[in-house]
């Protein structure tokens, strides 16, 4: 290799040649030492060296004592190291990496949040490939680690998953419904009031003379799904009618699917099979797509077809052809209930804290009758 190609320093060139050579290995595999890696370029020992150090910050390996370096990702998990006011100590917080306004969020509430508090902030990427030892792995690495915050792929937090966090002795935030919180010390759910969210938006829909709706389940709720369901058919019990009026769909998407694609086939699929009044729809993302459908048949919104859905991403809600009518909670105090209890500010009263849901009206819903 040259010192310099491309305007790339030779570090940065071997940097780029082990990313593509990861391809050939598959995860956890050994890969070849530094000095072996050294003489194959012909460079020095020290530049490889530095190569990998940036390497094993991005989370693409890890390195275990006495055993050698493992490839961890085939993409850059880490993107930030602690940066800003550390005195209080860090905090880790683990996002997948993908398209989401809710994750967007969560990291950019942290990242103020740390600020405030004097914390720095680390954040890593989860990828399809990643597992979640490489966060435990991360996390064994860091001085003065607070806390850690995970918004998993729903579906993906199993209890083996919990075990290995709960052990580690520092407070575990997971942005998801947790059925095993009772079960450990430290890991601590913080959730919408699933029950309640979903009881508001069938009520609503009710209220306003709807009696033929159907659920639209576009994201993998997994853990919140029967409370979900629940919630949907205690608001049909109030009204007098029987649970199983609910139509639903059939299937849910699997973690890593793409809700927006399964919200715009489900949509056609119910409609194929049941005439609606109304959709519930379990995202922004997922109602943009199903009136994409309903356009594409002809069905106006809501003129035809009322929609609700749950909140989460504000430009869409707000300028969606029409204004969608959710149910939100305000993900800022969630994040900033966790820092209360980081810093002592407020008492953990619960390891599984429900967040208040809100009806806010726009006008995807008619009143019908």
């Amino acid at each position: 290799m040259k010192s310099r190609e491309n305007g790339l320093t030779l570090r940065l060139q071997i940097k780029n040649w082990l990313i593509k050579e990861f391809v050939k290995y598959q995860l956890d595999d050994k890969l070849p030492t530094n000095r072996a890696l050294a003489k194959q370029l012909n460079v020095s020992l020290v530049t490889v060296h530095n190569a990998m150090n940036e390497l094993c910050r991005e989370g693409y390996v890890i390195r275990r004592q006495g055993k050698g370096t493992f490839l961890s990702s085939w993409e850059r998990q880490v993107i930030n190291e602690a940066n800003g006011n550390t005195k209080n100590g860090r905090i880790i917080i683990a996002c997948p990496n993908y398209f989401s306004a809710e994750y967007w969020n969560r990291i950019s509430d942290s990242e103020e949040l740390a600020v405030k508090n004097g914390f720095g902030l680390v954040e890593f990427k989860m990828n399809r490939d990643t597992r979640y030892e490489n966060i435990l792995e991360m996390a064994g690495a860091q001085e003065n680690l607070r806390a850690i915050f995970i918004v998993p792929v729903p579906g993906t937090f199993t209890r083996k998953i919990f075990n290995k966090f709960d052990a580690i002795g520092i407070p575990v935030f997971v942005f998801e419904a947790c059925p095993f919180v009772s079960l450990g010390r430290n890991v601590i759910s913080i959730t919408p009031d699933w029950f309640k969210a979903e009881y508001i938006q069938m009520k609503y829909l009710l209220d306003n003379g709807h009696r033929s709706i159907a659920s639209i389940i576009n994201e993998p709720l997994m853990m919140e799904l029967p409370l979900s369901l629940k919630g949907k058919r205690q608001a049909l019990l109030d009204y007098g009618l029987s649970p199983r009026s609910l139509i639903k769909t059939d299937k849910t998407p699997q973690p890593w699917e793409n809700s927006a694609e399964f919200a715009y086939e489900a949509t056609g699929r119910m409609l194929k099979k049941h005439s609606v009044t109304a959709l519930i729809y379990s995202s922004s993302s997922g109602a943009l797509a199903g009136i994409r459908k309903l356009r594409e048949l002809n069905l106006r919104v809501p003129e035809d077809i009322s929609i609700i859905t749950t909140g989460g991403h504000l430009v869409i809600d707000e300028n969606s052809p029409p204004p969608l009518t959710v149910v939100s909670t305000d993900h800022f105090k969630e994040v900033e209930m966790a820092f209360d209890i980081i810093t002592g500010r407020a008492k953990l009263m619960s390891k599984s804290i429900l967040s208040e849901p809100e009806l806010i009206v726009r006008e995807s819903v008619r009143r019908i009758g």
